[in-house]
């Protein structure tokens, strides 16, 4: 049974709600028409329960929002390239 302090779920966006005691989404207090896959709901809460964090799919790092855009010097060989072309 959930105490007041354990944080049950997390509603995010406008009228979404992920319930983490059942594993899935609400939508308006329904759930999704089309469930999430265990995959989906796994990543959707690792986002949830790290918010303002972005994190790059190639060598796993961190940036915090705080901490501003990293600099030029802080990115991969392939990241600076791509940077370049923008």
């Amino acid at each position: 049974m959930a105490t007041a302090e354990t944080v049950v779920g997390y509603e995010f966006s406008r009228g979404f709600y992920a319930d983490g005691e059942h594993r899935r989404v609400l939508k308006n207090g329904e759930p999704l028409s089309i469930p999430l896959t265990q995959k989906e709901y796994e990543v959707l809460e690792f986002f949830l329960k790290n918010p303002k964090e972005a994190y790059c799919a190639r060598g796993g790092r961190t940036f915090r929002r705080n901490r501003g855009s990293p600099s030029i010097g802080q990115l991969s060989v392939q990241d600076r390239r791509q940077a370049r072309r923008r």
